[in-house]
């Protein structure tokens, strides 16, 4: 007996490459962006929003700076790439895999991130 071959699992490389191709100037902003966010969102927007404006001790503070970087990243991220992963989530089952993984981690980071508030 012979299993039918799942189609949705494989990955179309030669599209993948045209599409990495045609956005090759683009894809060095992309890394310039993405690393501002994480250093510079990070330190000036996520950390002081959290530890000023909400009160939270710093190691949580920091974690959670960390985490909402790395969320804006994931956006940055879709954004600039959002008709091929687009297309991707209606045809492949390995995109939808990653994309549930990648936010149901964030969820349990978030969740399990202790968040005790400064004794005022």
């Amino acid at each position: 007996m012979k299993l039918e071959e799942m189609s949705g699992w494989a990955f179309d490389w030669d599209k993948i490459k045209v599409v990495l191709d045609h956005y090759d100037s683009s894809v060095w902003w992309l890394i310039i962006t993405i690393v501002c966010v994480f250093i510079l969102g990070t330190q000036l927007i996520f950390f002081p929003m959290y530890y000023r404006g909400l009160k939270q001790q710093a190691p949580g503070a920091m974690r959670l700076a960390y985490l909402s970087s790395l969320l804006v990243a994931f956006i940055v991220f879709h954004w600039w790439l959002w008709q091929v992963i687009f297309v991707a989530l209606t045809k492949n089952y390995w995109v939808w895999l990653a994309w549930g993984l990648f936010f149901l981690l964030w969820g349990a980071m978030v969740f399990w991130t202790p968040k005790r508030r400064l004794e005022s």
